[in-house]
């Protein structure tokens, strides 16, 4: 694995060009370099502090990651050295990667801790966009409380405002809803706007796609019990990285 860093061969977000969006795919606070990526995204040292062999990456002041990667190996055993770069690859690779199976998804554990059980609805759905120059890239997860199982579904869509892809990746949610005869669901995103319209059974406030905002008033009315709740990005971010995907290839479209 270490040739891989050293090598520099990983597609950081940085590096590839038909992506507009460079932040990091971890903590999107910052662009995504090499150095970033191994050094300074929150996730990354918390990776490093938190492993089999617990370290203070942020101490390693170096301008490069060959550099950083060289210093490291100074102080470290061959074992140690690929079991932390082993992680923070593996965690990325699954990160990045679309149509295979994942671990976990951090949207499952806010649900609980919210409350959100199987006596009240049968499913939530998690929904999050990436917008730029009129064109976004949708996502909706599907967590079905009755067993735990989860799905995704992606698409990318012409949108004139984040407002308009918001609302439409909603509408992708009532649809999955609707398509498969469910009745008691949640929906949670993080444009407070469209939620507290849409609770209140309201179109948002922007007649740019007011057709659109009537159509999901439409399709809520038609649920017997559909409730709307706002979830940080921060805690929706697998949501947000399939939305990012989608956005810059339409070929990560689909039902997942």
């Amino acid at each position: 694995m270490l040739w891989r860093v050293w090598n520099e061969t990983l597609p950081t977000n940085s590096r590839l060009p038909f992506i507009v969006d460079k932040d990091c795919s971890f903590c999107a606070n910052h662009e995504e370099s090499y150095l970033h990526l191994f050094r300074d995204c929150a996730f990354v040292k918390a990776v490093w502090f938190a492993g089999v062999f617990p370290c203070l990456a942020e101490h390693i002041l170096r301008n490069s990651v060959i550099h950083f990667v060289e210093t490291f190996l100074d102080d470290s055993t061959p074992a140690k050295s690929e079991a932390i770069v082993g992680k923070i690859l593996t965690s990325y690779s699954n990160f990045s990667s679309f149509g295979e199976d994942q671990n976990n998804c951090e949207g499952l554990s806010f649900v609980e801790e919210q409350g959100m059980y199987r006596d009240k609805v049968d499913f939530v759905f998690l929904t999050d966009v990436s917008w730029f120059d009129d064109t976004a890239g949708l996502a909706v997860v599907m967590i079905n409380l009755a067993n735990n199982s989860w799905a995704y579904s992606t698409q990318q869509v012409r949108a004139e405002s984040t407002m308009e892809a918001e609302t439409r990746a909603i509408q992708c949610a009532l649809e999955w809803t609707i398509q498969n005869s469910w009745s008691k669901i949640y929906i949670l995103s993080d444009c407070q706007e469209v939620l507290r319209a849409l609770d209140q059974k309201k179109c948002p406030l922007d007649w740019g796609f007011l057709n659109l905002s009537l159509l999901v008033l439409d399709l809520v009315n038609k649920l017997s019990d559909c409730n709307f709740f706002f979830i940080k990005r921060c805690l929706n971010t697998f949501a947000n990285g399939l939305a990012k995907k989608a956005r810059v290839s339409s070929h990560v479209s689909g039902v997942f």
